[in-house]
């Protein structure tokens, strides 16, 4: 009864000058907008009606008021340690379902709302985590975030539409073992902008992971980083965009970007990666995994790319399949007409660009070195193809300097090989040669090169790597003055 005259006495002194009644329960605080609240109801001397909102009067630790408004729609999570406050806009509070554990905070959102929230995450946990659901798209600000979490994601949205992600600041995030698909996971389609930094480290699967495309905006300035996981560092479904920023991806067990076709194959660009500005680096070691694949096509008009994969070719002898170590293996075809691409590969019978359909460029610049020797499994082998395709190799603009490994060839496929524009020099102890011109070539054979040295050869040249010799070489050349 006293808690209850109590809430009545505060209620009754809203003053002309308050904005805000803030009714505060143990980690959350609804902020109802003085100007909206309209009737408030007790019921029994029980429960407290707020607009659409019912409190029981033993859950609330006290009301305050506020000069400050609360913008509708928004939702504010402050971490500390081992605890997290949460504020929720007044209009918003009939439709949240609000969980806190010491720093772990669940927030779900009913079906009947159909208006975008705004969830603004900030503070520092090293045991805490932050979960959300809903119907309707939503935006998530990440503002400073340093969150650690022991036993699950750090970050998880289970919200299956789009979700706009601003990075401000410094942002950090980590995971522990659990049931998470990722240490970040977003169950719909996100976007991402911002100018701060977002740093992921993966502990027990994916560093990130979306159920349907990502994007990283042309208004992403900032660093998207994945610094480890013991899978892929990013495991996108249907596609991914580059637009801007930076992405660099290192220290995976997985795939650096992996992109997969949805369960419905009839969806938008599906298994596709489009490259149109920004700048990605991504390095892997591990054996078999690839820095960048695809399941369909992957589409470059811009931006900065740089692949290191160092693993090495291996055999799986239940399956009897030979996987090689690729920087880049779409599904199907690879379409390259702007920007530039670095790739390396130094890993025995490892590829630098893998395709499995047609290879088609057409403008930008293309670097790729493999330096890995032969890999010898049973009575048969694989080489260090530079630049491989299972369909076409086209080459009808833009740059292309290839330098392949031990017994291999530059440019690789029992298909058609045609030159039809560009500048063009492929090194390799075996012979690239077109099966299809437009533009003439020549080739060039019993020639020592070292790491370092610059080639040049009608009109062509390129410094090749300081990794990569061959002490009998044969060289493509094609485009020059």
């Amino acid at each position: 009864m006293k808690k209850f005259l109590t809430i009545i006495a505060a209620v009754a002194a809203l003053g002309a000058q308050a904005q805000t009644m803030n009714v505060n329960t143990s980690s959350v605080t609804y902020a109802f907008n003085e100007a909206q609240t309209g009737t408030m109801t007790f019921t029994d001397g029980k429960q407290l009606t707020v607009q659409g909102k019912t409190f029981t009067i033993s859950d609330i630790e006290s009301i305050d008021f506020a000069t400050e408004t609360i913008a509708d729609n928004t939702v504010a999570v402050a971490y500390n340690g081992t605890s997290a406050a949460v504020v929720v806009a007044g209009n918003l509070a009939q439709y949240a379902t609000v969980s806190v554990s010491g720093a772990d905070v669940s927030i779900v959102m009913d079906e009947a709302l159909e208006e975008e929230v705004t969830y603004t995450l900030s503070g520092t946990s090293t045991d805490g985590s932050f979960y959300m659901d809903g119907e309707y798209k939503a935006s998530v600000v990440l503002n400073g975030l340093s969150l650690a979490n022991a036993d699950g994601a750090a970050i998880d949205i289970r919200d299956g539409k789009r979700i706009d992600i601003d990075v401000e600041g410094t942002n950090t995030l980590s995971d522990g073992a659990g049931d998470q698909k990722a240490c970040f996971n977003v169950q719909g389609h996100a976007e991402f902008s911002g100018s701060g930094t977002l740093t992921i480290t993966g502990n027990y699967k994916h560093g990130y992971r979306s159920h349907e495309y990502t994007t990283l905006k042309k208004s992403f300035t900032g660093s998207f980083i994945v610094n480890g996981a013991p899978s892929d560092g990013l495991h996108i479904e249907q596609y991914f965009k580059m637009n801007g920023g930076t992405l660099t991806v290192s220290g995976v067990s997985g795939d650096g970007i992996d992109v997969a076709i949805t369960d419905d194959a009839t969806d938008e660009d599906n298994g596709q990666i489009f490259i149109n500005d920004g700048t990605i680096n991504v390095s892997v070691t591990a054996q078999g995994v690839k820095g960048i694949k695809c399941d369909s096509t992957l589409t470059m008009t811009g931006g900065n790319v740089t692949v290191t994969s160092s693993g090495s070719a291996y055999y799986d002898s239940d399956e009897a399949d030979i996987s090689s170590c690729s920087a880049v293996k779409p599904g199907t075809d690879f379409l390259l007409s702007g920007g530039t691409m670095t790739l390396t590969n130094t890993g025995s019978g490892g590829k630098g660009l893998n395709v499995g359909g047609n290879a088609t460029v057409s403008g930008g610049t293309i670097y790729v070195t493999t330096i890995g020797s032969v890999f010898e499994y049973g009575d048969d082998d694989t080489k260090a193809q530079a630049f491989k395709a299972d369909g076409n190799i086209t080459i009808s603009g833009g740059e292309a300097y290839v330098c392949a490994g031990p017994d291999s060839k530059a440019f690789k496929t029992d298909n058609t090989f045609a030159i039809n524009g560009g500048k063009i020099m492929g090194v390799g102890s075996k012979k690239s040669e077109p099966t299809s011109y437009t533009q003439e070539y020549s080739t060039y054979k019993g020639v020592s090169v070292s790491g370092g040295q610059t080639l040049s050869y009608d009109g062509v040249s390129y410094t090749v790597p300081s990794i990569y010799s061959m002490s009998s070489a044969k060289i493509l050349v094609s485009g020059g003055e």
